[in-house]
């Protein structure tokens, strides 16, 4: 088994709000960046890039801190601010993850299963 190499962090996908057409349903167009350092408090983007790096909505990320969806809606949209004890849980996280990505080909592996099962 090879392990994908950790010498250089992989990018996380920022979303290109404007490659996404309105009232679409796809997921916009991605480009590579990489996580910023965490500055607090946190912003909206970072806390969009994080959730995005983890592969986590909104509501996933309420669910696991025990919070009302409204409250992590709030923060993302600036209405609220990001509380430093969450910046400082979730960023370390994601820059985690998107550093070690999932290789390609375990990717593809797992298609090849799926469509053999």
């Amino acid at each position: 088994m090879s392990f994908p190499d950790t010498a250089h962090p992989r990018p996380i996908a920022v979303i290109d709000l404007s490659a996404q057409q309105k009232g679409s349903r796809d997921r916009a167009v991605r480009t590579p960046e990489t996580l910023p350092a965490l500055a607090l408090p946190m912003s909206t983007d970072l806390l969009r890039l994080c959730l995005d790096a983890l592969d986590w909505s909104q509501h996933g990320l309420a669910a696991r801190l025990g919070l009302n969806d409204s409250t992590v809606r709030k923060w993302a949209r600036g209405a609220k601010p990001i509380p430093d004890v969450v910046a400082k849980w979730l960023h370390p996280i994601a820059a985690a993850v998107s550093a070690r990505p999932v290789p390609p080909e375990w990717k593809q592996r797992a298609r090849d299963a799926t469509i053999s099962a």
